[in-house]
């Protein structure tokens, strides 16, 4: 037997209105708080221009492709998040804007006229992510495919101002629109570092060769993979918590399981590597830097990472390692194979069985194995010089300056 609550949204979904079809798919209450966490109220617009008057797909299928119950945003947000960050809303369109200056395309107006647009049908203040599908006219020569902001305060029709994030997004792709929504939440791209032939990392403080979009294991790096955000950034938007992960200070052995398993198990490892002690004040800031180690499994979201051409593709069951720089940097993976030139980061992660030894901080990661059918992976870690504080002076040397081991 329908719900009277099922019947309404079935009522509401064949709602049209002067060639408008107007989908509501929760009721209408005040915009959640702009956090990446916790309910998320979208409001999509389709719009189209003059002189392209033009709709990519139905509007039932741009609405699906939000908030559909597969291969969508809200499904995707739903799986990363382990159920911490849902997505429900509303769309909107198709409406042509024809408001003087159109043809200059600056991607603020077309927000406020969209909203515009939309706020005949719905107060557009009770949304926290405003998502536009912009069909481009000739005039804009965009270059982008889509484009994301964080959470901030906006104009709206009538006077006053909404505090949400925006999407422009010139494609119905799914890995655009997640990689746009990862901005929405407030991570920046996940790149690669490169050292060389030789070395997988350099000093403490001193970076290789960065690539934007370098990561091929996260979908903020290389699309159209869809892969799950790495572990750093998971940590920073709170789907994983310091309770999820083992922070590693001695030598000794540990398992992860793989980031898209929604279980109790351990997510990732962060081994401190060291410190740059960053200025000339009586008492400087220290730029601490830390190896995450996780690994992946084909499913979920994370079964899209490996792509055609891939040819040294180890993410599954691999030990994936990244360099975090602080909570404002961008994440970096970390090529644990550098003379393999030609499989470029394919074969970045360690395998079972390999080892990688950091030369600057000797410590040294072992993949021991992996475990079926969980694909949860066992590492050793060893660790020289232990630093407890992180202050970038290892314990023995403190103890024989004379200083706190335990105290930064």
């Amino acid at each position: 037997m329908c719900s009277l609550e099922n019947l309404r949204n079935i009522a509401f979904k064949a709602v049209q209105f002067a060639g408008y079809i107007l989908l509501l798919n929760s009721a209408q209450a005040a915009a959640p708080p702009c956090q990446p966490t916790g309910p998320q109220k979208g409001l999509v617009i389709a719009v189209n221009f003059p002189s392209n008057p033009t709709e990519s797909k139905s509007i039932n299928s741009v609405d699906d492709d939000y908030f559909g119950a597969n291969n969508a945003l809200q499904d995707y947000w739903n799986e990363v998040s382990y159920g911490q960050t849902t997505l429900t809303g509303d769309t909107f369109g198709w409406f042509t804007l024809d408001y003087p200056g159109w043809e200059n395309c600056i991607t603020s107006d077309i927000r406020f006229h969209a909203l515009e647009a939309a706020s005949a049908f719905v107060d557009v203040t009770e949304y926290n992510r405003i998502f536009l599908r912009i069909v481009e006219p000739p005039e804009c020569n965009f270059q982008f495919t889509g484009q994301g902001s964080v959470c901030s305060l906006i104009p709206v029709p009538g006077g006053g101002s909404m505090e949400a994030s925006t999407s422009w997004n010139l494609t119905d792709d799914l890995a655009v629109l997640i990689h746009e929504g990862g901005h929405n939440l407030g991570l920046p791209h996940a790149n690669s570092e490169d050292y060389g032939s030789t070395y997988s990392v350099g000093p403490v403080g001193v970076t290789g060769t960065q690539t934007e979009y370098g990561d091929l294991f996260d979908v903020m790096g290389s699309l159209p993979r869809t892969g799950h955000f790495n572990a750093i950034y998971k940590h920073r938007l709170g789907f994983i918590t310091d309770s999820d992960i083992t922070d590693v200070s001695s030598t000794g052995t540990h398992t992860i399981e793989p980031l898209t398993t929604a279980g109790t198990g351990k997510k990732a490892l962060r081994i401190f590597r060291g410190a740059a002690w960053n200025g000339v004040a009586a008492i400087p800031p220290i730029d601490k830097e830390y190896l995450w180690v996780e690994t992946r499994k084909e499913t979920g979201y994370d079964d899209n990472i490996r792509q055609p051409g891939d040819a040294g593709h180890t993410a599954y069951g691999g030990a994936v390692i990244h360099i975090d720089r602080g909570s404002l940097s961008k994440s970096h993976l970390l090529d644990m194979h550098p003379g393999t030139a030609t499989l470029e980061f394919q074969d970045a992660p360690l395998v079972s069985g390999e080892s990688f030894t950091d030369p600057y901080s000797g410590i040294t990661v072992n993949h021991d194995g992996v475990m079926n059918p969980s694909k949860n992976i066992t590492l050793s870690v060893t660790i020289t010089d232990p630093d407890s504080d992180e202050d970038g002076i290892p314990d023995a040397a403190e103890i024989t300056y004379g200083t706190n081991p335990n105290l930064e």
